[in-house]
């Protein structure tokens, strides 16, 4: 068991090593687009190996949601998505739980105030129907926003919960081209947010049908920029 968690761990350095490389590269360089690209997937490699790592030995499973509650709680120091974008593919329900019990508990302090956008960040990762974050990781883009994924997107447009239109408005404009078939589903959805005076909704469908309705696919993302990598 201690060397599945002292391997964990290493895995988890190397992800800040991969990360601290690429803010190098995209801020104090001034380097090339792919050199800091480069940096950027090597980075989200190696979070991909944390994965590969914890879903390659189930029986340990005890010690990954411990070292991943201590990463939650901030007791060592590893990238801001890491937890979030492991999460999204292990799902371990222990992580929501702990971070409940934790603002609970320090709700109206400072502490709460530090960790609420990672809270925030993880949380997402659990809730979303497509992760808002998908698009700037090419394991999750290629998973969650494909041609097959429109449909289910297109019925989350009749939802009456905002965040979950939004979502799939978010999702069908990095599909792009290929999400046509949703295009009346969001003419008819900007009718009904532009009646509510819902800003933002107007403004993200407007964005989604703009690049629905371009010749070629919409954006693929490529972060540029570490730690939160596309807004």
């Amino acid at each position: 068991m201690a060397n599945m968690e002292a391997h964990f761990w290493d895995l988890c350095d190397r992800a800040t090593r991969y990360n601290d490389a690429h803010f190098q590269k995209a801020y104090r360089e001034n380097a090339s687009d792919d050199e800091v690209i480069a940096e950027a997937e090597a980075f989200e490699q190696s979070m991909v190996e944390i994965i590969k790592f914890v879903e390659a030995n189930p029986e340990h499973r005890e010690t990954f949601v411990r070292c991943f509650c201590d990463l939650v709680l901030w007791k060592r120091s590893v990238p801001f998505d890491l937890v979030a974008f492991c999460m999204r593919r292990l799902r371990f329900p222990e992580i929501p739980e702990l971070i409940h019990r934790d603002a609970e508990a320090h709700k109206g302090t400072a502490y709460y105030a530090d960790h609420m956008n990672h809270w925030s960040s993880i949380n997402h990762a659990y809730l979303d129907f497509v992760w808002e974050d998908a698009d700037c990781w090419a394991y999750y883009r290629t998973r969650e926003l494909n041609p097959e994924m429109v449909p289910a997107l297109t019925q989350q447009l009749t939802s009456p919960d905002f965040q979950e239109q939004f979502n799939a408005v978010r999702a069908l404009r990095s599909i792009g081209s290929q999400a046509r078939s949703a295009l009346p589903a969001l003419n008819a959805l900007l009718v009904t947010a532009s009646e509510a005076g819902s800003t933002n909704l107007v403004n993200a469908i407007g964005q989604a049908v703009e690049s629905i309705q371009q010749t070629e696919a919409g954006p693929a993302k490529r972060c540029a920029a570490p730690d939160r990598p596309c807004g």
